[in-house]
Order: C-alpha cells, then sequence, then structure tokens
C-alpha cells in the first residue's frame, strides 16, 4: 500500500534528521551549552519513537523491541521542558519534572514487557491484558504531553521569568505551537483507532508524518543558516576582573536607587535607570553583571521584594492586602510579585503576613 511506501520513507527522513540535528547542536562549539544537550536529548528520543515507521526495513527480531518505543517517549516533553527551564532561569531549582519523566518510563516498560515477550514469541505466564496496557500507557502520554506544553507554554509566552534572547524565544513559539498541533493529530489518530476507523487513521497517519518531516527540516535548516539553536542565558564575555572603580559606582548606583525609591516605579527600566545615575544602558548593566553578579530585573526585584517584605511586617500596613503592598513596592501583576518574592526572599508573601501579624490577613490576599 502506498501510504506504508510513504510512512516508511518519512521515517527514514525523520529519523535522520533527528540524528544530524542532535549531533550538530552537541558539537557545534567545542564544549556544548548544557540547553544544548537537553536539546539533543530531547531529539534522539524523538528519533527513537520515529523508528516505528521504520519496522518493514528491520529484521524479524527488532520490532518485538519497538514496543519500549512507548515508554522513552515520556522523556520527550521532560528534555523540551529542560531546555526551556536551562534557557529562562537554570535548571538547578526543576528536577522533579525529569525525575517524573524517569518514574513513567520504567513504570510504563514494566507494564509492556509481558507484550514484548509475547511478540518474540516467549510465553510470559502472565493473563492477557486485553489491552489495556497499551491504553493506559497511550492515555498517560498525551495527558503528560499536554501538562508540560502548558508549563513550557508559560515560560516562553511569560515574562516573569524571561528567556534572554529573543530570537530563542521567537522560534520557541513556534515550535510549541507546531508540536501542540502535532499532537493533536496524534491524539486524533489514537481516537481513530480505538474506534475502528481505519480509513480516518490512515489518513491521519500521513498527516502525522509529513507534519513531523516538514518541522524537522525546518530546524535543519535553521541550524544550518543559524547556527546552534541555544543561547545561554547570559551572554559569555570575556573574564573581567573588578575593579575598584567598578565597585565605587555600584555604591553610587545602589544609594541613589534607595535615596530615589526608583525601584517603587512600576515602569523603571535600564535606560531609566541610567539616566538618573548618569551612565550609559550597557555601563549600568554591566556594572550590575560583574559586580553584583546579577541581571537588571533581579537587581531592581531584590529592592522590590525587600520593601514588600517590610511593609507585611509593618503593623500600620496590616488592613492593607498583600495586592496593595505588592503595587507599592514597584510590581505591576501579582504573578509576578509571586514569582519574584520566593525567588529573593525564599518564602511566600502570605507566610511572611501571618508570622507577623497573625491569621487575620484580607480576604483578598494571595500565596
Amino acid at each position: 500500500m502506498w501510504t506504508d511506501l510513504f510512512l516508511t520513507a518519512v521515517g527514514v527522513l525523520t529519523v535522520t534528521l533527528s540524528v544530524i540535528l542532535a549531533t550538530a547542536l552537541l558539537l557545534a562549539r567545542p564544549a556544548a551549552h548544557v540547553a544544548d544537550r537537553f536539546l539533543a536529548s530531547f531529539l534522539l528520543v524523538s528519533a527513537v519513537d520515529l523508528l516505528g515507521w521504520t519496522a518493514p526495513l528491520m529484521p524479524s527480531v527488532i520490532p518485538p523491541l519497538l514496543v519500549f518505543r512507548l515508554p522513552l517517549a515520556f522523556l520527550q516533553m521532560p528534555f523540551l521542558l529542560a531546555y526551556v527551564l536551562t534557557l529562562s532561569s537554570g535548571l538547578s531549582k526543576h528536577r522533579f519534572h525529569l525525575w517524573a519523566g524517569t518514574v513513567l518510563v520504567i513504570v510504563s516498560a514494566l507494564s509492556l514487557t509481558p507484550r514484548a515477550l509475547a511478540m518474540a514469541g516467549i510465553d510470559p505466564g502472565l493473563p492477557a491484558s486485553k489491552g489495556f496496557d497499551l491504553l493506559w500507557n497511550e492515555a498517560a502520554l498525551h495527558l503528560q504531553f499536554y501538562i508540560y506544553a502548558g508549563l513550557i507554554g508559560f515560560r516562553v509566552f511569560s515574562r516573569v521569568t524571561p528567556i534572554i534572547d529573543p530570537g530563542v524565544r521567537r522560534w520557541l513559539k513556534v515550535l510549541l505551537l507546531v508540536s501542540l498541533l502535532a499532537h493533536t493529530l496524534v491524539l486524533a489518530k489514537t481516537v481513530a483507532a480505538v474506534a475502528g476507523a481505519r480509513h480516518v487513521y490512515a489518513v491521519l497517519n500521513v498527516a502525522v508524518g509529513v507534519n513531523a518531516a516538514a518541522v524537522l527540516v525546518s530546524l535543519l535548516m535553521l541550524v544550518l543558516l543559524k547556527g546552534a539553536l541555544a543561547k545561554p542565558a547570559a551572554p559569555v564575555r570575556p573574564l573581567r576582573v573588578r575593579t575598584v572603580s567598578d565597585e565605587n559606582e555600584m555604591v553610587r548606583i545602589r544609594e541613589i536607587m534607595a535615596r530615589l525609591q526608583l525601584h517603587r516605579d512600576q515602569q523603571l527600566s535600564l535606560k531609566a535607570l541610567a539616566r538618573r545615575v548618569g551612565l550609559s544602558a550597557r555601563e549600568v548593566s554591566r556594572l550590575i553583571n560583574d559586580v553584583e553578579g546579577l541581571h537588571f530585573f533581579d537587581f531592581v526585584n531584590e529592592y522590590r521584594t525587600q520593601r514588600a517584605a517590610d511593609l507585611l511586617t509593618d503593623p500600620t500596613w496590616a488592613d492593607r492586602s498583600i495586592l496593595e503592598i505588592a503595587y507599592d513596592a514597584g510590581f505591576n501583576s501579582k504573578s509576578s510579585f509571586n514569582a519574584a518574592f520566593r525567588k529573593h526572599q525564599g518564602v511566600t508573601p502570605s507566610s511572611v503576613r501571618r508570622a507577623a501579624i497573625g491569621d487575620g490577613v484580607p480576604a483578598t490576599d494571595f500565596a
């Protein structure tokens, strides 16, 4: 049947492109950025998943093992989320999702082992599952995909923890939207298979193949034309030794920040701060990075969260909501305030207030 030949060709193409892309990411620089390694891992796991289309070309002993493609697919989205997290805010505090994916891989592999043994002609001595093993795996995989897609979407579209390079942000948005379309086609294909709609299943299978090939060809062209996809969150600069004059300038900047309460301005930008201190925006950014080891927004949010913490423990502000305090400190949304407060203070705003004032917190407060 022509569709079988087409999907076999697509399988060879997509697996080859995935391996080439992963290799390019790992070898693009003498020491690949850690984000590149996570993206390469995502592509390699995807290549294993796509091997199913190449089964007709394999020796007869290999296809029974292809059932284990399904467990490994549980690592695709965790690796992609790890890539995004590493670009935006670092991975050190976000390892749980990788462990969650690994646990699902182990559980899935154990549940599918009897099926693999039976396909290889070995009687596992276990009652027939009647397809429940595949059913729960498919359902769990679809659910996991949309959960991780939501987490990735929050990181990519939200400005709470911005990805530094705008180009990386743009292509990640496209990749996420295309992946959502592709996986929705896969979900529809699964439903068609369960419902016994063979013609619809065949059409959707071809659509999934075309989509996968188009995405991988586009990514390969992007790598060939523009180099590696990942860029470190902090630009790599030659090592610069801090000088006494740099530290003195930073002391002056901090003194102006504190005296004029600039952090309380919700519209404060790097250019606005530079005008206040009489330096160029580039020089202020360099000083904050070299002397303080911070990005501009983290530098400002230190002041804002400290003011908020002071007001949360001030009895004269006990009748004001946490949201009002957040606005007074310079934040323009509760989501950005919550994220920044946890990052810089290590606790939630409401826990600080309860510890200082008690349980009589206004109803409009948030965590």
